[in-house]
């Protein structure tokens, strides 16, 4: 009997120690977990723990909401609030299941609102409209949570809805591929207004498309606009923004509504190039898929700099004048070189570097450089309407053109430095007609940030040349234009006119 009462004490204090413990791991463990980062952990066997409601919150920061991953395409430019595509650490569906799930069991957490409205972004995201609506509009009535882009928010919801009895000035349907586009941006801006910066969605008369792609603008004064297309991302991936018939809209005075369709077409395919690797002799060929719209086509050429592996750093582009109508081209690499460029682009660093783009300095294709190829289609009235590119394409393969490094030299690394002075006394020293150009197209961009070119400068280099190509001349003809030299204008002006004629 002894023995029994023994087991059964010891076997009372085992049990109470293991509630013990049990209470303990209750309490420990998720903050423990939490500590770590391993909130899955705590979601699954740690549903209503005390650190569950900033689990819920924090493991949807990285979800990239519509508010910060929009992009805004039209005429004036492309502009981007954020990484086109970044891996996620969930999908929106999970995140809006823990952003719900934290309201619905923790209403008093203390980050509820921002939480509230990252929901509501999600929820714009997945085309629920109303939903989205609703907490804007209960975000906007609480005192505590002020955001301005509530009422953005709310206002270009409301434009979904056709007003009854009023008459639209513009109206129009945005497609992708011919399928309606539901709950894109469509701002109007007037032609006249700055491209250098994208203001917010509501700066400009903003309405948002309905379930089956349509926009209307009540309200807009006559004149001549242009419209901005502003979407998620993925939405229209793979297409290009048509520019026929939105690159500028005239709108009158007269009482009646004005029609037009924007439309994204699916991009052109190119082919990889056939060399990894092009000397100054070689013959780059570019072939692509035909587009049965296109009345022709371009190539457009942009330097590019790995920076990472997938990751890539854009410089220059040139948008080459040869119209294709076959969905072909082909270019020396020295044509490519002495491509006629004229305007010399410029650019300040953060840190107050000054530059002079590559292209106008070395030309494209300068040697032991790199090029994204673009190709272009256009209809017969000269709109852009389809790209090989996509929006913002900064990482993964592009299709590349890679020139050997024979032929560059140290005056060149000082050209790509930044170091002008150092670079021209070197090209002095080398004395060879392509020194020289390079010379006359420094002078002509400018020694200095926000100073003019040395136009005089640069002929005195120019005017050296015994055998200008057609880029020579059309940079002398620039320099008699600013130094207003007529007569000398006009000479060049008949020489390039001659060389049109015999090519």
């Amino acid at each position: 009997m002894r023995i029994v009462e023994i087991k059964v004490k010891h076997l009372v204090l085992g049990l109470g120690l293991a509630c013990v413990l049990t209470l303990m791991m209750c309490f420990i463990a998720p903050a423990l977990f939490y500590q770590a980062g391993k909130y899955n952990a705590i979601i699954r066997w740690f549903p209503t723990s005390a650190v569950t409601a900033d689990v819920l919150y924090e493991s949807t920061e990285g979800v990239f909401v519509r508010d910060n991953q929009m992009i805004y395409v039209g005429e004036k430019g492309t502009f981007m609030t954020g990484p086109a595509e970044l891996p996620e650490p969930m999908s929106e569906e999970e995140a809006v299941r823990r952003l719900e799930w934290l309201l619905q069991d923790f209403p008093t957490y203390k980050y509820v609102n921002a939480a509230k409205g990252r929901l509501a972004y999600l929820y714009m995201n997945q085309n629920r409209w109303d939903e989205a609506e609703r907490i804007f509009q209960e975000l906007s009535k609480n005192e505590k949570y002020i955001n301005s882009r509530n009422a953005s928010e709310i206002k270009i919801l409301a434009t979904r809805h056709e007003r009854p009895y009023e008459l639209p000035k513009l109206s129009g349907t945005v497609l992708v591929e011919e399928k309606p586009l539901a709950g894109a941006y469509v701002s109007l801006a007037p032609t006249e207004a700055s491209s250098y910066y994208m203001p917010p969605p509501d700066h400009y008369p903003t309405v948002m498309t309905d379930e089956n792609g349509r926009f209307r603008f009540y309200g807009i004064e006559a004149g001549a606009y242009t419209l901005t297309l502003g979407t998620v991302f993925r939405n229209i991936k793979g297409h290009t923004l048509s520019s026929a018939g939105v690159d500028e809209i005239e709108l009158s005075s007269e009482k009646s509504t004005q029609t037009v369709d924007v439309r994204f077409r699916k991009n052109i395919r190119y082919e990889p190039v056939s060399q990894p690797v092009y000397d100054a002799e070689d013959v780059v060929a570019l072939r692509w898929s035909s587009d049965p719209e296109a009345a022709y086509y371009k190539v457009e050429l942009t330097e590019v700099v790995k920076q990472a592996e997938g990751k890539w750093e854009m410089k220059g582009t040139h948008l080459l004048e040869e119209k294709h109508v076959k969905p072909e081209a082909e270019y020396t690499v020295d044509e490519l070189r002495h491509y006629p460029l004229v305007g010399g682009a410029t650019y300040l660093t953060l840190d107050n570097h000054y530059y002079i783009d590559n292209g106008y300095v070395l030309g494209i294709a300068y040697p032991g450089s790199q090029w994204k190829w673009t190709v272009k289609g256009y209809d017969h009235n000269d709109n852009a309407i389809s790209s090989s590119n996509d929006y913002m394409q900064f990482t993964g393969e592009l299709p590349l053109l890679t020139t050997s490094p024979a032929g560059f030299t140290e005056a060149d690394r000082l050209t790509l430095d930044g170091k002008y002075s150092e670079a021209i006394a070197m090209y002095e020293r080398e004395g060879s007609e392509d020194a020289i150009r390079k010379i006359a197209r420094i002078y002509f961009s400018g020694l200095e940030w926000e100073q003019d070119g040395d136009y005089a400068k640069a002929l005195t280099y120019l005017e050296r040349i015994q055998h200008p190509t057609t880029g020579d001349l059309k940079l002398m003809e620039a320099c008699y234009d600013q130094t207003k030299n007529a007569a000398k204008k006009q000479a060049v002006q008949k020489r390039l006119k001659q060389l049109a004629q015999n090519a």
